[in-house]
C-alpha cells in the first residue's frame, strides 16, 4: 500500500513538472486573455451605459439609399469591381449571383477579398453552402461565423477599400428588388477602423467587442444601449420593423406611451399584424401599420426626427441578447429628411 502511495506520488510530480515545463506559459497567457477579456467587457458596458444621443456625432461622407431599387445592386457591384484595396463582407445570406462573381474577379486582380457567412440561417439552413463553395472553389478567402461565438451571424456590413456600407439588408437579389430596405454608406475614418476590427475579429473567430458611439453591436451590451436609445424620445418614435416579439422593449415603449405620452409609430410586415404583442401596443394607443406594398425587412427606429438608428437587430430576445448583429446611429439632416419622408409615405399609405 506505501509503495503505490509513493509511486501515485511520483507520477503526480513528473506531471506536474512536464505541465510546468510545456504548457505553463500557454496556461499563464489564457488566463491573461480572460482577464483582459473580462476587463475590455466590462470597459464596453460601461461605455453602454454611459451613452446618450448628445454623443452621437456626424459621420464623413454620409449617404443612405432606399430599396427596392435596382440601381442600388448595379452601384454596389460596380463598387466590388471597382475595389482596389481591400472587400470585407459580414452577411446573414449571399445569394445573387453579380454579387459573386465580381467577388471572384476581385479575387484574380490580387483585391484581399474575405467573407465571413452564417452557415445556418433561420429556416433556410442551406441556402449559404452553394457560394460558399463556389467562392472556396475560385480562391476567396471564405469563412463560417463561429457558431460558439453567437446564435446566429446576422450582421450586414461591409467595407469596400475605405467605404463603410451597413444595412439592413442581405446579399440577395429580393433585396434590391423586392423588399423595404435601407444602406447607408460612409468614408468616416474612425468608423471604418472600429468596423474593421470587428470584422477581422470576427473573420478569426475571437469574441471581441469594440466600442463607437455610432455604432450598436450585439449581443453583450446592444440592450442596454437600445433601451438608452428609446428612453431618449422626448417627443415622438417612428419604427420600421418587422416582428415585435421583445417583451422587454415592447414594455419600454409602453412606458414611454404612458408616461411620457410619446407619439408612437410602427411599421411591421403585413404577415405579423396578428400577433398578441401587437395587440397590446395598438390598445395602449401605439400606432401600428402593415406594409403593404412588396416586403417589409427594414430596421430603423427614428427619435424625435433628428437621430436615425438603422440596421440588422430585429425585436426578439435572440437577436438582441445572442445574435451577432450590427446598427449603425445618424443625426445628418439630409438623411434624416429622406428617411422621415419615405416613412410617411409608407405609413400613410
Amino acid at each position: 500500500m506505501k509503495k503505490e502511495k509513493i509511486i501515485s506520488t511520483v507520477i503526480f510530480v513528473v506531471i506536474f513538472v512536464l505541465f510546468a515545463i510545456f504548457f505553463s506559459k500557454d496556461y499563464l497567457d489564457f488566463q491573461e486573455n480572460l482577464f483582459k477579456k473580462s476587463e475590455q467587457e466590462q470597459l464596453v458596458l460601461k461605455e453602454a451605459e454611459e451613452f446618450n444621443v448628445s454623443k452621437i456625432e456626424n459621420l464623413e461622407n454620409a449617404d443612405l439609399k432606399i430599396a427596392p431599387d435596382e440601381k442600388i445592386l448595379s452601384n454596389f457591384v460596380e463598387k466590388l469591381d471597382k475595389a482596389e484595396k481591400n472587400i470585407y463582407i459580414e452577411v446573414y445570406m449571399l445569394t445573387e449571383k453579380r454579387i459573386t462573381e465580381s467577388l471572384k474577379k476581385a479575387r484574380n486582380r490580387w483585391v484581399d477579398v474575405k467573407v465571413l457567412l452564417e452557415k445556418s440561417p433561420y429556416k433556410t439552413e442551406n441556402i449559404n453552402n452553394k457560394v460558399f463553395e463556389e467562392l472556396k472553389d475560385a480562391w476567396v478567402n471564405v469563412a463560417w461565423s463561429n457558431e460558439k461565438n453567437y446564435y446566429l451571424n446576422h450582421s450586414k456590413f461591409f467595407v469596400i477599400d475605405d467605404l463603410l456600407i451597413a444595412s439592413t439588408w442581405n446579399l440577395t437579389y429580393s433585396t434590391f428588388t423586392v423588399n423595404r430596405d435601407f444602406f447607408f454608406y460612409s468614408s468616416d475614418t474612425k468608423l471604418l477602423q472600429t468596423v474593421k476590427n470587428i470584422f477581422e475579429n470576427d473573420f478569426k473567430w475571437k469574441k471581441v467587442d469594440f466600442y463607437h458611439n455610432n455604432l450598436i453591436m450585439s449581443p453583450n451590451y446592444s440592450r442596454v444601449k437600445l433601451e438608452k436609445y428609446l428612453q431618449s424620445a422626448t417627443k415622438n418614435i417612428k419604427i420600421y420593423i418587422q416582428y415585435l416579439k421583445d417583451e422587454k422593449i415592447n414594455n419600454s415603449l409602453l412606458a414611454l406611451k404612458k408616461e411620457k405620452n410619446i407619439d408612437i409609430e410602427i411599421i411591421i410586415d403585413k404577415k405579423n399584424l396578428e400577433d398578441e404583442s401587437v395587440e397590446i401596443l395598438k390598445n395602449a394607443w401605439i400606432k401600428i401599420k402593415w406594409f403593404d406594398w412588396k416586403t417589409m425587412h427594414s430596421k430603423a427606429i427614428l427619435i424625435d426626427e433628428k437621430y436615425l438608428f438603422i440596421g440588422s437587430i430585429n425585436f426578439s430576445e435572440f437577436s438582441i441578447d445572442k445574435n451577432r448583429e450590427f446598427w449603425v446611429f445618424l443625426k445628418e439632416e439630409n438623411l434624416i429628411k429622406n428617411f422621415l419622408e419615405i416613412f410617411e409615405k409608407d405609413f400613410w399609405n
